[in-house]
């Protein structure tokens, strides 16, 4: 499967190829559209692609709209030359072409499996000598054992056991297991987990808990220690679709390949990751303590400071979420092509 997500400008005319595999198929394009770099609202809208093979060849395929997204299911027919395929996608409102727009698919040539010689199978040099080497194996086996096809005309018969008092482990074969169990208190700033030690069938099972705040033996939510979280989001780790600051869950942010997590402290110019690194898509992310006093910026490029577009996608401290029991806000940005972004972390 070779399912991509392509951001479309339709302004500017910012499109890019896309590669695939000739010969694939049920590969998922999904296409967010997008003018002066604002989401175009086209929920109402029925999306239709055409695709030109280098051949000239013609193909129709009709798109879904989900949550502002078109979604088009590549048939292994648009992927079977390879090559460079024109794609446009018309949107249609109403009965009316509100627009059209155009890109452009690479397809890697691959070995077409069905050109395979019918001569790559083994044949060996003299058939005549193989027929001899078997007819006469045959003869002196014949020869040796007088074998009527009756198991009790066999000799060295095998002993084959009767009875499990016969086999090993005649008793064992279901041992009980022996389980004992252990909590473990660790530190707050750690992740709780089960541990197995042990050898079968006598096993410890320890459960390592965070250690929380509790009072009178009542039950109460345990509270982490503040942290500061900074990083990327791929649109994978978003749930695979364009989606806005305040559906990003304290999961994601936990869970994300690219976020770092420091104790609270300002922060000087700072990389969250070199452009080649990053992708369309990714989402900057940096996470603070609620009224704590700090300030997320970016770098202008000419050594300034500056807030987050939140044009597309963004968030410039004016989202609040949750993480292991503490409110934060989230600042960030989603980059519309590759690039490296560099954060600043002030505290009044």
């Amino acid at each position: 499967m070779r399912d991509r997500l392509v951001l479309v400008d339709i302004s500017i005319k910012k499109f890019k190829s896309i590669s695939y595999k000739q010969y694939d198929a049920n590969n998922l394009l999904q296409i967010v559209v997008m003018e002066n770099k604002s989401i175009v609202n086209i929920s109402n809208y029925i999306a239709t692609a055409y695709f030109e093979m280098p051949s000239g060849n013609i193909y129709k395929i009709n798109g879904t709209i989900n949550n502002n997204t078109i979604n088009i299911s590549l048939s292994e027919q648009v992927l079977s030359e390879y090559g460079q395929v024109m794609a446009e996608i018309e949107l249609v409102n109403y009965n009316k072409i509100v627009t059209t727009f155009t890109f452009y698919l690479n397809i890697e040539k691959s070995i077409d499996k069905a050109r395979i010689s019918a001569n790559t199978n083994h044949t060996h040099l003299n058939k005549n000598i193989l027929d001899s080497i078997t007819e006469s194996n045959i003869q002196e086996w014949n020869n040796k054992s007088n074998f009527d096809g009756d198991y009790n005309s066999l000799t060295n018969k095998p002993t084959i056991p009767t009875k499990t008092s016969q086999l090993q482990n005649d008793k064992g074969y279901a041992v009980q297991p022996n389980f004992s169990f252990q909590i473990n208190m660790i530190a707050s700033t750690e992740q709780p987990s089960v541990t197995t030690t042990g050898t079968y069938p006598n096993l410890v099972i320890t459960f390592n808990i965070p250690q929380g705040t509790s009072s009178g033996g009542s039950d109460e939510p345990i509270v982490d220690e503040k942290a500061i979280y900074y990083g990327r989001l791929s649109i994978s780790e978003v749930g695979g679709r364009v989606i806005q600051y305040g559906e990003i869950t304290d999961t994601m942010i936990l869970n994300g390949a690219n976020i770092t997590k420091i104790t609270p402290q300002a922060l000087g110019k700072t990389s969250v990751g070199k452009q080649s690194t990053t992708a369309e898509g990714d989402y900057v992310v940096v996470a603070v303590p609620k009224n704590e006093g700090y300030v997320v910026t970016q770098d202008n490029g000419i050594g300034g400071k500056a807030i987050f577009n939140k044009e597309d996608a963004g968030a410039n401290g004016d989202v609040t979420l949750v993480i292991d029991g503490n409110e934060y806000v989230l600042y960030g940005q989603i980059l519309i092509s590759p690039a490296e972004i560099f954060i600043y972390i002030d505290k009044n």
